[in-house]
C-alpha cells in the first residue's frame, strides 16, 4: 500500500487525506507485543510531497492482513543523505502518554479500563475494551499518564491483572487475554521460512511471590507464615509482592494468600522474555499458490 499523509487533526482516516506518498522509497512498521509500535519511512527530497511531510502530521499505513489503515504521528526526521530523508513516526496511541489520569481505583480489569476516559484531567479520545475478567484492586495514587498505567511501569493494568496482549487500533485500545487467532497456517523450514532469530532473557523470571500488606495507623505488617506462594514443580525464584493497595483494611492471612496465589497464576512470571524474529513468504500471495489461497 502507498502511505497516505494526513493533517494532524484527522480522526477518520478513510480518505486520501493530503495525498498519497507515491514516491516513498521504503516504509517499515515495527510492532512489539505490549511494546514499541513505530514506523520508519524514507522519502526523497525531490518527491512531489516532500514539502508537505512535517512533524505533527499523520502517516496512514496498512501493515498487516487486516488491511486497516493505522495512523502514525510523525515526530522526527534525519538529515538528507544522498537526497533521501528518513522520517520517524509512532502510533497514534502514543498520544495516551499525554493524557493524564487522576488518582483513582477500580476493582477489576473491566472496570479499570472502562473508567479511564472519565477520570482524566484532559480529554481522552480513546475507547477501551477487554475480555479479561480478573478482579483485583488497581490504584492510581498520583497523576499518571494513561499509556504508562496501561503497561510498562509498576502498578500498571498489565502489572496488576497479569497476562494480556494489547492491540492498538486507531482510537481503540483492546486488551484480550490472547491476541490473534489460530488459522492453522504453518511456517516451516524448507517451505516458506526464510530466516529466524531468537533471543531469550530469563533475568526477570520468577516462580514465587512473597506477599505482604503494610498499613494502618501504626504501619502493621501482614505476611504469610510460610513466607511465600510458589508455582508447584518449579525451582524456587521468589520476588516480593506488595499488596498494600489491594486491601483498604488489614487482610487476614487467608485473604493475603488467596490474592497472592491469584496474582502469581495470572502473571505467568516463570515464562522467559522471548523475542523471535521470523522472515517468511506468504505463499497465498504467490502465483504458484494463488489457486488454493482460499483454502
Amino acid at each position: 500500500m502507498t502511505p497516505i499523509l494526513y493533517e494532524s487533526t484527522e480522526t477518520a482516516f478513510t480518505s486520501n487525506g493530503l495525498g498519497r506518498l507515491a514516491d516513498c522509497i521504503s516504509c517499515i512498521v515495527t510492532e512489539e507485543r505490549n511494546g514499541v509500535y513505530e514506523c520508519e519511512f524514507q522519502y526523497p527530497v525531490t518527491g512531489e510531497m516532500f514539502a508537505e511531510i512535517t512533524e505533527g502530521r499523520i502517516l496512514g499505513v496498512i501493515h498487516d492482513d487486516k488491511h486497516d489503515v493505522q495512523p502514525f504521528d510523525i515526530y522526527g526526521r534525519s538529515a538528507p543523505l544522498n537526497g533521501v530523508v528518513t522520517f520517524y513516526a509512532h502510533h497514534i496511541s502514543y498520544r495516551l502518554g499525554n493524557v493524564i489520569l487522576k488518582p483513582m481505583s477500580a476493582e477489576s480489569c473491566v472496570s479499570a479500563l472502562n473508567a479511564i476516559p472519565s477520570n482524566t484531567y484532559n480529554a481522552c479520545p480513546f475507547t477501551f475494551w477487554t475480555d479479561k475478567s480478573v478482579s483485583s484492586t488497581w490504584t492510581v495514587q498520583v497523576p499518571s499518564s494513561v499509556r504508562g498505567m496501561l503497561a510498562g511501569q509498576a502498578g500498571s493494568i498489565l502489572d496488576v491483572y497479569g497476562k494480556g496482549d494489547y492491540e492498538f487500533d486507531k482510537w481503540t485500545v483492546k486488551l484480550p487475554l490472547n491476541r490473534g487467532n489460530d488459522n492453522g497456517v504453518a511456517i516451516r523450514y524448507g517451505i516458506n521460512l526464510t530466516d529466524i532469530q531468537q533471543d531469550v532473557d530469563i533475568s526477570g523470571v520468577y516462580t514465587a511471590v512473597v506477599p505482604y500488606w503494610l498499613g494502618g495507623e501504626d504501619d502493621t505488617l501482614v505476611t504469610l507464615p510460610e513466607g511465600y506462594v510458589s508455582k508447584a514443580g518449579m525451582a524456587l525464584i521468589p520476588v516480593p509482592l506488595d499488596l498494600s493497595d489491594d486491601f483498604d483494611d488489614q487482610p487476614t492471612v487467608e485473604q493475603l494468600r488467596a490474592r497472592a496465589t491469584s496474582r502469581l497464576n495470572s502473571s505467568e512470571g516463570w515464562l522467559p522474555n522471548e523475542n523471535i524474529k521470523v522472515r517468511f513468504i506468504d505463499l497465498s500471495h504467490t502465483e504458484e499458490y494463488k489457486s488454493v489461497a482460499a483454502l
